[in-house]
């Protein structure tokens, strides 16, 4: 699956209801096979967070290009945007949408004046979890934790333990931590949990997973899929289960956004009603896992696509 899983697009306002996207392609994609590779520009008033979002326009991807550029257009001024860049392989009629990248914001205003988020290439390594850190040096005093510790350690910022001898974890957020154990003082980078901030929050996966669907009734059906195992259970609230589906199958571009669950370290499965859909109509289905933390959701590899033909029984 391909991946744009550490880059950031650029967004520049062209008028008061369009923008350009512009990013950079998946690398990996061999030129020869360049023709069942594509992207789709995501979007959302305000961010992804809240759980809506709209489909925007596709495109090829191009093996003569290193950047690609979508216009976006019938936004409204005086909004904030969120856009994010997913990447796709169709074959046949099935399409598989791999990591998305992060998220670039824009405030748009009644002129075309905005100032556009500057793209980002991490610079070793292309996972979702890399990230580029400016980290102010200072002599930061922290208060021991340990109560048979009668006085105060001073360490420079980035260091503790006896003599400052040890350095606080890269994913501590602006590299503090406590003086005395390590802790991460002002928690940790995107991604990342545990009091030292040592454990990462993998992307999930449903890419070998087909998920059931059974009809309720005229206008409902109910989703049924295998959770992602590999989710850790003290880690659970960290992720949760999207429902997509089309009219006819994936392959046509156009997909609505359904009900969403958090993963329940629980159980095994999990399922959701999807209502408000015709009969006399074929649907495809698949489950989207994601992660989210700090008002960032990222999406995983989705189950297969289900298929069913409803009728007015």
């Amino acid at each position: 699956n391909p991946s744009l899983g550490g880059i950031r697009p650029s967004v520049a306002q062209l008028n008061e209801s369009a923008v350009t996207v512009t990013w950079t392609q998946d690398a990996k994609i061999p030129e020869k096979y360049a023709q069942y590779f594509g992207y789709r520009v995501d979007y959302a008033v305000g961010s992804f967070a809240s759980g809506g979002s709209t489909l925007g326009p596709t495109v090829a991807h191009d093996a003569a290009k290193k950047n690609q550029s979508l216009v976006v257009s019938n936004i409204s001024a005086y909004k904030q945007y969120a856009f994010k860049v997913v990447p796709y392989r169709e074959i046949g009629d099935e399409r598989q949408y791999g990591f998305g990248s992060e998220a670039a914001n824009i405030q748009l205003t009644t002129t075309a004046a905005a100032i556009p988020e500057t793209a980002t290439t991490p610079t070793s390594s292309s996972t979702a979890s890399s990230n580029i850190k400016t980290t102010t040096k200072a002599s930061k005093t922290v208060l021991p934790t340990d109560p048979n510790q009668t006085t105060k350690q001073t360490c420079e910022a980035g260091s503790f333990g006896v003599g400052c001898s040890e350095k606080c974890d890269e994913n501590c957020k602006n590299d503090l931590c406590s003086a005395d154990d390590g802790r991460c003082s002002e928690g940790c980078e995107l991604w990342f949990v545990g009091d030292k901030c040592q454990d990462e929050l993998r992307i999930p996966s449903l890419g070998n997973i087909h998920s059931s669907v059974a009809q309720l009734n005229e206008s409902a059906v109910t989703v049924t899929w295998t959770q992602d195992a590999k989710i850790p259970e003290k880690y659970a609230q960290y992720f949760g289960y999207r429902i997509e589906y089309a009219v006819g199958s994936f392959a046509s571009g156009g997909s609505t956004l359904g009900p969403t669950v958090a993963h329940d370290a629980a159980k095994k499965h999990q399922s959701l009603v999807v209502s408000n859909i015709s009969a006399y109509k074929q649907y495809a289905f698949k489950v989207v896992p994601y992660r989210e933390m700090g008002g960032e959701r990222q999406y995983g590899y989705g189950s297969k696509a289900a298929n069913i033909q409803l009728t007015t029984t």
